[in-house]
């Protein structure tokens, strides 16, 4: 959002800017199977995921937001996943498997000098940043067939090496940076139900 820009509304107010996760399956996903083969060197079956992105929320200097609620967010939410066989294969030298999941994820939340949020109810700036890579579990996901596992090398011989090499990497960075900001919020007290829930003044 540019310099100077004046925004009112009588409800919520949302600056978002995400990178999710499908419903369904993952963002990254591959698979690589080898049977009853063989290669002098090398690796029989090998799996890369390279995952880079950057994700931006920036509010200029100046600007002027009055809602019922304002939310600013950044947000980052991926899921990989790799499945790697290598059944009754062989490999003079080298790997059985192999499988290196790398991620790497900028999460930046900015508001600049001079703004001002004004807000009825509340104000939320957050910035979030969340990877998930899990084990294939095919009883939680069917969307991958019956797999109980990511990297297999059954009957497979490397003469000369490891069975099976996984690596994963995963590198995050969040920055939220306010300047000379002014956030004018206002709560309702927190009710009898809602303290008994565990809610707190800070939560609203």
């Amino acid at each position: 959002i540019g310099d100077g820009v004046v925004l009112n509304a009588d409800d919520t107010i949302d600056f978002l800017a995400e990178f999710k996760n499908p419903e369904a399956g993952y963002n990254a996903y591959v698979e690589a199977i080898a049977g009853s083969g063989g290669v002098i060197t090398g690796a029989v079956t090998s799996t890369k995921i390279d995952l880079h992105t950057h994700t931006l929320t920036q509010l200029g200097k100046n600007i002027q937001i009055n809602g019922k609620t304002v939310d600013v967010k950044a947000v980052h939410k991926d899921t990989n996943n790799y499945y790697n066989l290598s059944a009754e294969a062989s490999g003079a030298s080298g790997k059985g498997s192999e499988s290196f999941s790398t991620v790497e994820s900028d999460v930046d939340l900015s508001i600049d000098d001079g703004t001002t949020i004004t807000s009825s109810e509340t104000t939320v700036i957050r910035a979030e940043n969340k990877t998930i890579k899990d084990w294939l579990n095919a009883k939680e996901d069917s969307s991958v067939g019956y797999k109980d596992y990511n990297s297999l090398s059954a009957g497979a011989s490397a003469v000369d090496g490891t069975g099976i090499v996984n690596e994963t990497t995963i590198t995050h960075t969040t920055d939220v940076n306010i300047g000379k900001v002014t956030i004018n919020a206002n709560a309702a007290p927190v009710t009898d139900a809602e303290q008994a829930q565990g809610v707190s003044l800070d939560d609203k």
